[in-house]
């Protein structure tokens, strides 16, 4: 294939908002830039690429910072190809087409319940077949639900590789399913395994679960006798972040449930135009309600106030584990550099031990050639045959007549 007809089928193509020809393979994410003087921004196909050496390695790319990082390394090192290859191994192919699709057009497609990833991270070569997301129960038939999740997953992958066009709608697009999905009692239902599954994939530090925790706190009086909002609470025992989303969550409504109780008695409360009362006692009873109203506000509030307080140790307590989880990481990888050097260092000595030795072999072996020639200036004739004209040395260096091997020391 000549280089001007690639040139003229690479010019016939969609242009994009990329500053960089993108490739998407299954699992993982291909760049590279045009040369010849046309560096428009195109989609081809991989085989356009065969035989064609005016591919070469792209500089930059506009839309993701992770990924110009690593296009960046790879240009300026030593050993590039063509091809700069991004693994996305922990990505599902449906979620990568999905950043695809947004690199290209602004927005993504909501993905299918079959395209929705594993729950965790294993290795597909050491665990060939993780529970995928579409097994989940609560998800047969709730669209809603793989939309929501399926959301969460572009907003995962939008984090990883820092492009915060695609974060950001995301985030829109996750609140949107979650206050669509409000008013249907089935979706309601399936939040808390819908959540607990979440944080299985994406963890309790990450900011992509807040919407579903309000969501499932927003809801809690119709899920507090279900299996599901239990089994959440179990499953976030081990995940301190997650604790204190779901207080600050908890705490949130309490407040503005509060604060809407005392907003009612401060309307209760405020002065009336005089009129005739029925009955003096009515007008008792009547002062009565509202001062036992306006006292339970102040519980409300003292109780928001406590709830606050212990909202902030909690925090603080958090922010301190967190701090020496970070700490224990960091001796960790520092033990873990100290070991490597270690070995490092072990290689070496082992490599001067034997180095070591082999020299002492060769000093073992010229002492014994230096007292084979003492030997052999001191021996004039054979004392078996009588002559001395041959001589040589065997392996351990022993004098021997040329004629009868007869053995000299």
């Amino acid at each position: 294939m000549g280089s001007a007809s690639v040139m003229s089928q690479m010019r016939s193509v969609v242009q994009t908002p990329l500053s960089t020809v993108c490739i998407f393979c299954r699992s993982v994410f291909r760049v590279a830039e045009l040369s010849g003087g046309w560096t428009g921004p195109v989609m081809l196909r991989q085989d356009l690429f065969v035989g064609f050496e005016g591919v070469m390695v792209v500089v930059a790319c506009g839309v993701s910072k992770e990924i110009d990082r690593i296009v960046q390394s790879e240009f300026l090192g030593d050993s590039h190809s063509n091809l700069i290859t991004i693994p996305m191994d922990n990505f599902h192919p449906a979620i990568v087409q999905r950043l695809k699709q947004f690199f290209y057009t602004g927005t993504y497609d909501d993905l299918h319940r079959h395209e929705l990833p594993p729950l965790d991270l294993a290795d597909p070569t050491t665990d060939p077949s993780p529970l995928p997301l579409a097994t989940i129960p609560a998800l047969a038939g709730h669209d809603a639900l793989t939309s929501l999740l399926g959301h969460l997953c572009m907003g995962e992958i939008a984090d990883a590789f820092e492009v915060a066009a695609l974060q950001a709608l995301a985030r829109q697009r996750t609140a949107a399913a979650v206050a669509a999905g409000a008013r249907n009692a089935a979706f309601v239902q399936g939040l808390p395994y819908a959540a607990e599954k979440a944080l299985e994939r994406f963890g309790d530090a990450d900011d992509l679960l807040d919407p579903l925790v309000a969501a499932v706190v927003a809801h809690v009086e119709h899920l507090a006798d279900s299996d599901a909002l239990r089994s959440l609470l179990v499953a976030g025992l081990s995940r301190p972040f997650f604790h204190v989303k779901l207080a600050q969550a908890v705490c949130r409504r309490v407040a503005r449930d509060a604060r809407a109780g005392a907003g009612e008695v401060q309307q209760q409360q405020k002065p009336r135009q005089p009129r005739k009362l029925l009955a003096s006692d009515g007008g008792h009873v009547r002062k009565g309600e509202t001062a036992e109203r306006a006292e339970r506000g102040k519980m409300d509030m003292a109780q928001i106030h406590t709830l606050e307080s212990k909202l902030a140790k909690l925090e603080a307590r958090v922010k301190s584990a967190a701090g020496q989880e970070a700490m224990a990481r960091e001796k960790m990888t520092e033990n873990r550099q100290l070991k490597e050097d270690a070995k490092v260092y072990l290689a070496k000595i082992h490599t001067l031990e034997s180095k070591v030795a082999t020299l002492k072999n060769k000093v073992a072996a010229l002492c014994k050639a230096e007292d084979a020639v003492e030997v052999l200036n001191k021996t004039e004739e054979c004392r078996h045959c009588g002559d001395g004209l041959t001589w040589w040395f065997d392996s351990k260096w022993a004098l021997r007549c040329g004629d009868c091997q007869t053995r000299h020391k």
